[in-house]
C-alpha cells in the first residue's frame, strides 16, 4: 500500500528550460517551501520534480492551483508524493 507523505508535492513533465528558480517562484506561490528537489525525467524531455511544503494545506493549495495547468510548454501534473 502506498502511503502519502503529508506535505511533500510531486510535479511531473516539467519543461527543461524551467529553471530551479522559475520552478521555486512559481510553487511559492502556494506557501512556504522547506525543499525542493528537481530531476530530468531518464528517455524524456522534461523534469519532475518534489516540493515539500511545510504544511499539509500548503501543499493541497498547491495541487488545486497548479495540476494540469500549463508551466512553460508544457501541461504539468502535481499530486501527493506517495512512497512506492
Amino acid at each position: 500500500m502506498k502511503k502519502a507523505y503529508d506535505s511533500n508535492i510531486f510535479v511531473k513533465s516539467i519543461p527543461l528550460e524551467i529553471t530551479e528558480q522559475e520552478f521555486r517562484e512559481k510553487f511559492s506561490q502556494a506557501g512556504n517551501i522547506v525543499s525542493i528537489t528537481l530531476k530530468q525525467t531518464p528517455g524524456k524531455y522534461t523534469k519532475a520534480g518534489y516540493v515539500l511544503y511545510e504544511s499539509v494545506a500548503e501543499a493541497q493549495k498547491a495541487i488545486q492551483k497548479f495540476h494540469d495547468t500549463q508551466f512553460g510548454s508544457k501541461i504539468i501534473q502535481v499530486d501527493f508524493w506517495m512512497s512506492k
